[in-house]
């Protein structure tokens, strides 16, 4: 399966830690708005 996702140009690892990324940053964003508008 990883294999298919290499030959495609991406690893699969990539797309995790993109998207460990952007549920990281958006909880962190989110974090910083409640305290604002608490």
């Amino acid at each position: 399966m990883d294999s298919i996702f290499k030959l495609a140009g991406f690893s699969v690892n990539e797309i995790v830690y993109k998207v460990l990324f952007i549920i990281i940053l958006w909880a962190i964003i989110g974090a910083i708005l409640g305290e604002i508008f608490q």
